[in-house]
């Protein structure tokens, strides 16, 4: 056996923690021991068919190699492990480690010729084993075929013992319905589960006791780190320990660290490798999710520095054109006078006199109010609107002050009583105007007589401004 060049550094005579299945390195675990007896028990009473399943790692070929090292001269025994042969090859082969001559290649010559061997063993109180390792891998024809050579006995024994071992995966075919005669054959089925912390602990003291060596080349730290990462798996735990004592004899360490143990861990998954542009590496996720985070930083970016579209907004025509319009809708059988208008009421002053007049408005005219993108019969058209810069200054411009707002008033008012032919000072009969207004530059409430007229009023001034957006959305 090679020896590895940490073995004088520590003090070992040969290499503790090798993979191969030696069965001088048996460690005889209450699992490994049951499943140990219980196997060849049932070889040596002929109990047929027997399945060990155990973990990966955890030495089943160790186990079945210290089997065949146990079994003397009466038992002979022929190990299969090449599973992914079809059930021909695998009898061929069997038929060599039995050393039986056959000449046939057919299935009807190999069975013949095996059927011959079984026989001479019973005759000389031999025991033929067939150990198939990797069961796992067999397929249902195989396993079928293995349930039919089970068959070969005689009225008090078994002629032939069939010895399954595999992973768990072996124990899942067989639950399988296809296979339940195959597992109605099984008579012997043991299994092998991993170490707690104590018997990983006691594994690790047999394999460096049998190597001239002992536990404490270990620290208290990187052996518990070592055991809790092994997870009780023999297997894990010799690479484990192989790569620490390595690391530690290359930086001249006395003892393994907990550091040796970690880079030890890290060796054995991979987790040292760094990725560039492979799928699922640290890196390309990395780069994944900051692309994603930059798409929606922009999009959110879009969405709220997007420009506002600017409002449509129609010209307001005279004040007098409204006034005459309203006048005519509004008397339906006496003749109204027109009084002429000096001059043209500016944009600014319709829209004071339509915010004043709020309380005025009646809830049933907002539904009739025109659109600003229709032309009605005060000859109102829709315009496109201007820039913003323009329509503020415009609007600053012609901000009208007080006493502007109550000339405005006041001839309006006196329009209203020309069309009426009410003198100033009659009351037509109606109830009187009120005193005075509430506020300086406020209209006070009309009277009732001539509340659908400030309302009409009102309403034709306010949808001049409206923009068609907002006219659309009240009338639904």
């Amino acid at each position: 056996m090679a020896r590895v060049p940490y073995a004088r550094h520590f003090g070992l005579s040969r290499e503790a923690f090798a993979l191969s299945p030696d069965p001088h390195f048996l460690w005889s675990s209450p699992e490994h021991a049951e499943a140990l007896a219980a196997l060849e028990v049932g070889l040596r009473t002929r109990r047929g068919l027997m399945v060990m399943v155990a973990e990966v790692g955890m030495g089943k070929t160790t186990v079945l190699h210290s089997l065949l090292s146990r079994l003397g001269d009466d038992v002979r025994t022929a190990y299969l492990t090449n599973t992914r042969l079809p059930f021909d090859g695998l009898l061929r082969q069997a038929l060599d480690d039995f050393g039986v001559e056959h000449h046939g290649t057919d299935r009807y010559s190999l069975v013949g010729a095996l059927n011959g061997f079984l026989a001479r063993c019973a005759d000389d109180g031999t025991i033929p084993a067939l150990v198939v390792d990797e069961a796992h891998d067999l397929d249902d024809e195989t396993f079928e075929n293995l349930r039919l050579l089970s068959n070969f006995d005689t009225f008090d024994t078994k002629l032939l013992q069939v010895v399954l071992v595999g992973q768990p995966e072996l124990d899942d075919k067989l639950r399988r319905p296809e296979l339940r005669q195959v597992a109605e054959r099984v008579a012997t089925r043991v299994n092998v589960n991993p170490f707690d912390r104590r018997a990983s602990v006691a594994y690790l003291k047999h394999r460096l006791a049998r190597a001239g060596g002992t536990i404490d080349v270990f620290t208290a730290p990187a052996l518990a780190y070592l055991v809790q990462r092994a997870r009780g798996v023999p297997r894990r735990l010799n690479v484990l320990c192989h790569n620490a004592m390595l690391s530690a004899w290359a930086q001249g360490a006395p003892r393994v660290g907990l550091a040796c143990a970690i880079a030890a861990e890290r060796e054995r998954t991979g987790a040292s490798l760094v990725r560039l542009s492979a799928p699922g590496g640290r890196r390309t996720r990395n780069a994944g999710l900051a692309a994603a985070a930059a798409v929606t930083a922009i999009g959110v970016s879009a969405f709220l520095w997007r420009p506002a579209h600017p409002p449509l907004v129609a010209t307001a025509p005279p004040a007098a054109s409204l006034v005459a319009g309203i006048v005519e809708r509004t008397a339906p059988s006496e003749a109204i006078a027109e009084e002429p208008s000096s001059a043209p009421v500016p944009v600014a002053a319709a829209v004071a006199l339509s915010a004043h007049g709020d309380d005025a408005v009646d809830p049933g005219t907002r539904d009739s109010t025109p659109r600003a993108s229709d032309e009605d019969s005060t000859g109102v058209a829709a315009v496109p609107p201007p820039a913003r810069s323009t329509r503020r200054a415009r609007a600053t411009a012609a901000t009208p002050t007080a006493p502007a707002r109550r000339e405005e008033a006041a001839g309006r008012v006196a329009s209203r009583r020309a069309g009426r032919g009410v003198s100033e000072g009659e009351t037509d009969g109606r109830r009187p105007k009120a005193a005075a207004p509430r506020e300086a530059g406020r209209r006070s409430r009309p009277a009732d007589g001539r509340r659908a007229s400030a309302a009409s009023f009102d309403a034709r001034a306010r949808a001049c401004f409206t923009p068609p957006g907002a006219a659309r959305g009240s009338r639904a």
